[in-house]
């Protein structure tokens, strides 16, 4: 059988952006570019953490395989899920403050997270799965998943001094 030219079409699904080289053959080395946190995995914990913290992994792991336009790119996701929580700590405030119940801001916070996921998180996940199936070092979560228990704690707490302060002010 002879060898496949390298101009033969990817075989990679259809969700990984065009500016990520996907195929098998590239020249890039799992080992040289060290682990990588699963980026399925990252998704996932996001549920618990917010899609911050799965940006923030995926812009890591952008870099790590040598793509700085898509780490470029989970960057601006990580800023938008940020902007996102301080959206949810103000109008958690105003509901304190009016007596009313978070309505909105619950089903906009799973909205984002589901267009974070289809949007960015997902051609990851489809890169990886192409180019190493499950065959590729991976880095610990217990070096981001305690900050990240660190970060919600701290979430928690500025959310509820900002909505006393705000009934307190007001």
């Amino acid at each position: 059988m002879s060898p496949v030219p390298s101009s033969a079409p990817s075989s990679a699904p259809s969700s990984v952006p065009s500016s990520v080289p996907s195929s098998r053959a590239d020249t890039f080395d799992a080992q040289a570019a060290g682990a990588l946190w699963n980026p399925g995995a990252a998704a996932l914990w996001s549920l618990l953490f917010t899609p911050a913290f799965g940006a923030w992994v995926h812009m890591h792991n952008w870099r790590l395989l040598g793509q700085p336009v898509e780490a470029a790119r989970a960057r601006r996701w990580l800023h938008a899920s940020i902007a996102m929580l301080g959206l949810q700590i103000v109008t958690a405030a105003l509901n304190e403050r009016l007596g009313a119940e978070a309505l909105l801001i619950h089903p906009a916070g799973m909205l984002f997270m589901l267009l974070w996921y289809v949007a960015a998180a997902r051609a990851q996940v489809a890169l990886v799965k192409a180019r190493f199936g499950r065959a590729y070092p991976r880095r610990h979560w217990d070096a981001v998943v305690l900050p990240a228990l660190l970060g919600a704690g701290c979430y928690a707490v500025l959310k509820a001094v900002t909505a006393w302060l705000f009934v307190t002010l007001t």
